[in-house]
């Protein structure tokens, strides 16, 4: 059996979800949001992002390797607890039409991805990809479902209503 460095095999995990997402996104969800009105649009895109909060397993015994560094686990945490409090805000402003249901959905998005990007590069200079155990999934399926869906929530923000 050939081993390959953690860091490499996330690294390679993580370049294929964003394909596959970036492919999901554009076969699946985007031909059925192109006849919503915009704050439909906006509704959808901010979903996903209600379930930030995934990352806190990395709080439960045994998940994660005893490597993992506790202050690093408590910032990614606390970062994607707030942003998921963010997007169901967004999602019932939305929906309710509130005044500032844009707004804030740009602070969740804004705030989202710059946590994600945070997490990365911290990871990254951290070495922390040797210690996710069973939470493997967080870095190398969710965060790139969540760098896709905020970049095309910025880029739908971005557009004229």
């Amino acid at each position: 059996m050939v081993i390959v460095p953690t860091p490499a095999v996330f690294a390679g995990m993580f370049v294929l979800s964003v394909c596959g997402w970036v492919l999901v996104l554009r076969t699946v969800v985007a031909p059925r949001l192109a006849g919503l009105a915009r704050l439909e649009r906006l509704t959808v895109l901010a979903l996903p992002g209600c379930f930030r909060h995934v990352s806190a397993v990395l709080l439960v015994p045994g998940v994660a390797g005893p490597g993992l560094p506790g202050p690093f686990v408590g910032s990614l945490v606390v970062g994607d607890v707030l942003t998921a409090v963010l997007a169901m805000g967004a999602v019932v402003a939305l929906r309710r039409g509130a005044a500032g249901a844009v707004a804030l959905t740009w602070g969740f998005n804004v705030v989202g991805l710059a946590d994600l990007l945070k997490n990365l590069i911290h990871g990254m200079s951290l070495g922390v990809a040797d210690h996710f155990g069973a939470a493997a999934f967080v870095p190398t399926m969710v965060v790139p479902l969540m760098l896709c869906v905020h970049v095309w929530s910025l880029v739908e923000l971005s557009r004229r209503a």
